[in-house]
């Protein structure tokens, strides 16, 4: 490898908070689905409807 390669700590670290940060997102976003059941599809109507 040469040093343009090569990832820094800085680089690993990054790639290690996102991960987890990722993780978390996808962890809480399974559980509001759990507990939602039958009314998933409403919070992501509105979502959609307040961003445009």
């Amino acid at each position: 490898m040469t040093d343009s390669q090569k990832i820094s700590l800085k680089d690993a670290i990054s790639i290690g908070i996102g991960g987890m940060v990722g993780g978390g997102i996808f962890a809480v976003l399974g559980l509001a689905v759990s507990l939602a059941k039958e009314d998933i599809p409403a919070p992501f109507e509105v979502r959609n409807h307040t961003q445009m």
